[in-house]
């Protein structure tokens, strides 16, 4: 099978027992889903309709690979914290 990297445009071949799983892209070394096979209404096989990592604001483990930003609960830099109890 043959892939475009999502990155670089470049194609390169991939084995079909790499269907569904991560690759890395030879020439630039970003990493590329490799499509799997589809359950025949145009989803991917064994996806779960609740995905839990998407409702709550993180990239689906089948999906592109996309940076998350987290936010520290209390920024420092406030001055010293509150003493806890």
């Amino acid at each position: 099978m043959t892939l475009t990297c999502d990155r670089c445009d470049k194609t390169f071949d991939v084995g079909d027992a790499a269907a569904g799983t991560k690759v890395a892209c030879p020439a630039c070394g970003d990493v590329n889903v490799v499509p799997g096979p589809t359950d025949g209404v145009g989803g991917r096989a064994g996806t779960v309709a609740g995905d839990r990592a998407a409702a709550s604001g993180l990239p689906p483990a089948n999906g592109p690979e996309v940076s998350v930003l987290r936010v520290k609960a209390r920024p420092s830099g406030l001055g010293p914290s509150p003493p806890w109890p």
